[in-house]
């Protein structure tokens, strides 16, 4: 089950992957999955980029592993933990009537594109409806997150 066979179940985890980073509703992904239901998070793993890597056969699916370059870990309360790393999930997809799908792991916390999260933080720091004080705060951990973008950017040439 090589190349052309396994396209598909590949092409799931990239539209998985894709939604997961441009932090999607549950509604949008969950039926990319094989779990009913995921907690609500209140951190995020901010990603620079990624990449998916051949996939494997195993006796009941595939793994595709991705790779993400890691920024560090966004949580709502506007805390942005700087902790740049290469981390690779191997991703478990089983075929099943309906099509693939993931089937393993439920992250810890789900990635979300650095881009994704600046524009989010910043339209919230320009929205009149919110306080004064959060307003600035979105704003300083959109730069932070840009600052991390951006030294990564130069750490990595």
């Amino acid at each position: 089950m090589r190349g052309k066979n396994q396209a598909p179940a590949v092409e799931t985890l990239r539209r998985y992957v894709e939604l997961r980073l441009h932090n999607a509703d549950w509604k949008d992904y969950s039926t990319f999955v094989t779990w009913p239901d995921e907690p609500g998070w209140d951190c995020n793993w901010v990603v620079s980029k990624y990449n998916v890597r051949a996939s494997k056969k195993e006796d009941d699916g595939i793994i595709v592993p991705v790779v993400y370059n890691r920024l560090g870990l966004f949580c709502y309360d506007f805390e942005f933990e700087s902790d740049p790393r290469v981390v690779t999930i191997d991703y478990q997809l089983v075929k099943r009537p309906s099509g693939w799908k993931v089937n393993a792991p439920i992250p810890d916390y789900p990635d979300i594109s650095a881009a994704v999260l600046i524009k989010s933080l910043s339209a919230s720091a320009e929205n009149s409806r919110e306080s004064p004080e959060r307003r600035a705060q979105y704003s300083a951990t959109a730069r932070q997150v840009a600052d991390a973008v951006s030294h990564a950017r130069v750490s990595s040439r």
